[in-house]
């Protein structure tokens, strides 16, 4: 085998090792940042975190950006950020609320 096929080998298997790092590393944060959201708020991809001033008071409603849950169905954040869980179909699932919201 030349030099230089050694070498395209070596950047090869280099690459491809980091590749596997990102996804591994990627994966664990993915399912770290849905361990604090109750399964039925969630199903792994509903929630996200959100800024706390995006989220508006409407009467008896929180919105935030056009989707609307009673206030009654707010829970405190374990971080104390803002999180909202919603579908694909903008209906809010949970809202968790911290900071100065």
């Amino acid at each position: 085998m030349t030099e230089q096929r050694k070498d395209k080998l070596l950047l090869t298997t280099f690459l491809a090792f980091v590749m596997i790092v990102f996804m591994v590393f990627m994966l664990a944060h993915a399912a770290w940042a849905h361990q604090n959201y109750p399964s039925n708020c969630c199903e792994d991809r509903h929630c996200r975190p959100v800024a706390c001033e995006e989220i508006a008071s409407d009467g008896d409603y929180w919105i935030w950006h056009g989707s609307r849950i009673e206030k009654t169905k707010a829970m405190p954040s374990q971080d104390g950020g803002c999180h909202v869980c919603i579908t694909e179909k903008g209906v809010m699932l949970c809202i968790f609320l911290g900071g100065t919201s």
